[in-house]
């Protein structure tokens, strides 16, 4: 059985959580800041939001760009300069059964969907994506492996 939790070890875990929620807000935050318009703002707010609805996600800071974590990274935002896009990518769509659903834009393993606008957003499709990679994320955790350099095994 657990020890009783102490006031100190109490205010020591709020403080824990208050601070992974700032940094993680930060993450998102500075991201958002650099963003041209408020159009991107709110396509950006809406994505986030219904992410957020997945109490296992969580927000960390890769390549300078919010990533969305469960047990490993499911998906992350990026903005596109040159279309003034938003992009949502799934980090593992080729896994996922909706993968058509998806632009994969020449990339072999990672795909999106991209919006101006919130109206653009398909609240169903967003939803049914977002489960399948978490989902997939819980039942089979991404593992990375390099791949060995040629003559690398040569001593």
């Amino acid at each position: 059985m657990a020890p009783p939790l102490t006031r100190h070890s109490a205010v020591f875990l709020i403080c824990v959580w208050v601070c992974t929620l700032a940094k993680a807000m930060t993450i998102y935050q500075t991201f958002i800041n650099q963003l041209p318009n408020q159009n991107l703002a709110e396509v950006c707010h809406t994505l986030r939001n219904e992410i957020g609805t997945y109490p296992t996600t969580k927000i960390l800071k890769k390549f300078n760009l919010p990533f969305f974590y469960g047990n490993t990274w499911i998906c992350y935002l990026n903005f596109i300069k040159k279309s003034e896009e938003i992009e949502l990518c799934f980090v593992r769509a080729k896994e996922l059964p909706s993968k058509e659903l998806l632009n994969f834009k020449e990339r072999t393993m990672v795909a999106g969907l991209s919006y101006q606008t919130v109206a653009e957003i398909d609240m169903g499709i967003l939803k049914l994506l977002l489960q399948e990679a978490i989902a997939l994320d819980m039942e089979t955790p991404y593992t990375f492996s390099k791949k060995k350099k040629k003559g690398a095994d040569k001593n």
